[in-house]
């Protein structure tokens, strides 16, 4: 053998890659995939809504309630939409932390704008 080349990063192939000289905002913009695909071999839990702040801070979660055999050693945590919420990964006692966490982030996405007052004092 004299050289080996990359055909795959996951699930993405080679093929449908963007070469370095045509990245530009336009390419990114069509080219972007959402998050939750980059693990889409994981297996997933969906979270409630209401849910989802506990997970935003750091919650530890049994095997039993992600509906997961104590044996996954990572999972990935959706929203009811399919957002990438979390990845949760195994600890001792089959219990299961977030290990990358955008919890944070759906919460600020989801929280009405602030009503802000007029400085108006006539």
């Amino acid at each position: 053998m004299t050289a080996l080349q990359r055909t795959a990063v996951g699930p993405f192939p080679i093929a449908g890659a963007v070469k370095f000289d045509e990245i530009d905002p336009v390419t990114i913009r069509k080219n972007l995939v959402p998050p939750a695909r980059i693990f889409a071999s994981l297996a997933s839990f969906q979270f409630e809504p209401h849910q989802i702040a506990e997970l935003a801070n750091g919650a530890l979660y049994s095997a039993e309630f992600l509906q997961q055999p104590r044996e996954q050693e990572r999972l990935v945590a959706l929203d009811e939409k399919g957002k990438l919420l979390a990845v949760l990964t195994r600890i001792d006692g089959g219990m299961y932390k977030p290990e990358l966490n955008f919890a944070q982030y759906y919460l600020d996405d989801s929280r009405p704008e602030p009503i802000h007052q007029s400085s108006d004092s006539s």
